[in-house]
């Protein structure tokens, strides 16, 4: 969306068989980069699955002849010294952000590979094809890193054995390293400033227990919920999981939507929280960060990526800059419902928008991590996004007011309607918006 709000479309080959999750404009160089999955394995569709890089068109979309697809970023589990699995896969991505001019991925689904947070190096590679910033598969961002802004110069002839080669993606130290893992599914990220980092986590599972009323997976799932990581100038260390007020795995009501159960999967129709999806966030300046989620849910609707989802406003801790003891932080109120979309409408996660739409929610000062995520009201007239990329001390963006938070993981934050809208056997959106914020 440009200054006068016209929409502009950018083909492209990549996601066959699959979708794109998110994208984040790189205004100063002209470049799109993009997150999302692909269903290997013939070569074209290996190439078009996770990191892309794109040039944004302003032509129509009839007028456009996208190419080959362009990967910007390649991970392969051989760099952590694990046996080769299903090739393309590794980068099956769907959190996207950028801090300090390094481009991060969040891979938090699918059977292969490892889920986790990756970075996209661009110091080059060694001898073995690896990045040189984690040449076992996990390290750290270069402090003189530059964002990439042309696509992997790739070798066609190892497409099928080794997928996009040589990688460029590492692990960022101190994140989960196992393969199929059942406890991490992380998708947006939101760094509140270099030492500090938060990550939505929700598994998707919908397994049910009808003498309970719950789904068991998600109300049990430790990492589900917002996490915060702190940095300890070596690697990345999970502070606590925020998982009170979001009530996970216990169904609630939808508007006009289906009661009972859906006599195909046998499982009710009505939704539960699993935890967190997309994530955007804005550092207040004042020791206290501003954090807006989208939910994660499941229910027995067969398809939990339309299952329908809340905002959630989310009292955190304070960022505290470079401070030693992260568990410092706020209380917070009880959660109360903001806002429901009718039915047969999609939200897929925040958007970047001018700090003047929401405002943050300060809390009183406590010794321990909030005990409950709160919802609060809001009135956004209008979604926009900063024309800059993120650096370093949060500067003000233009088309932005005030001081700009890192832009995080914006998804495809758009509401389908119409002809796009989710079909009457798929599951509506509900939304409420949410705000995180901690006091010192």
């Amino acid at each position: 969306m440009d200054a006068k709000g016209k929409l502009h479309f950018t083909a492209t080959n990549a996601y066959s068989g699959n979708n794109g999750r998110a994208t984040i404009l790189n205004a100063d160089d002209g470049v799109l980069y993009a997150a999302g999955n692909a269903n290997p394995q013939p070569n074209g569709v290996i190439l078009g699955a996770g990191a892309q890089i794109l040039t944004p068109q302003v032509n129509p979309l009839v007028a456009q002849s996208p190419g080959l697809p362009t990967p910007v970023g390649s991970f392969n589990i051989t760099e952590l010294g694990d046996t080769p699995d299903k090739i393309g896969k590794d980068t099956n991505v769907r959190g996207l952000s950028i801090f300090n001019d390094v481009i991060y991925y969040t891979k938090g689904s699918g059977g292969n590979g490892v889920n986790t947070v990756y970075f996209v190096d661009t110091s080059g590679s060694n001898s073995n094809g690896n990045p040189l910033a984690c040449p076992d598969g996990t390290g750290l961002p270069s402090a003189s890193a530059s964002l990439r802004t042309a696509p992997i110069q790739y070798d066609p002839s190892v497409l099928q054995t080794k997928g996009v080669f040589p990688y460029n993606m590492c692990v960022l130290n101190g994140f989960p390293t196992a393969l199929s893992s059942k406890t991490s599914f992380p998708f947006g990220v939101w760094f509140a400033d270099a030492d500090t980092l938060y990550v939505a986590d929700g598994n998707g599972t919908n397994t049910y227990d009808p003498g309970t009323n719950t789904y068991t997976a998600a109300a049990a799932q430790p990492t589900a919920g917002l996490q915060k990581w702190v940095f300890d100038g070596n690697k990345w260390n999970l502070a606590y999981t925020l998982t009170a007020g979001l009530n996970l795995g216990q169904p609630h009501t939808v508007p006009a939507y289906p009661s009972g159960n859906n006599f195909v999967t046998m499982l009710p129709w009505s939704p539960a929280t699993d935890g967190l999806r997309n994530i955007i966030g804005r550092n207040n300046g004042d020791g206290t960060a501003t954090i807006w989620a989208i939910t994660s849910t499941v229910s027995g609707n067969g398809d939990q990526g339309q299952t329908p989802t809340n905002w959630s406003r989310l009292p955190t801790l304070s960022p505290q800059h470079r401070c030693p003891r992260p568990r410092r932080s706020a209380r917070c109120k009880r959660p109360v419902l903001a806002r429901s979309c009718a039915a047969s409408r999609l939200h897929r996660g925040p958007a970047s928008f001018g700090a003047q739409l929401l405002s943050p929610f300060l809390a009183q000062a406590a010794p321990a991590p909030p005990a409950t995520l709160g919802i609060a009201a809001f009135t956004a007239t209008a979604f926009r996004s900063p024309r800059c990329r993120p650096q370093s001390g949060n500067g003000a963006c233009a088309g932005a007011v005030g001081r700009a938070a890192p832009l995080s993981s914006p998804g495809f934050a758009r509401t389908l309607r119409g002809k796009n809208a989710a079909p009457v056997d798929r599951a509506p959106v509900s939304a409420t918006t949410a705000s995180a914020a901690g006091a010192r």
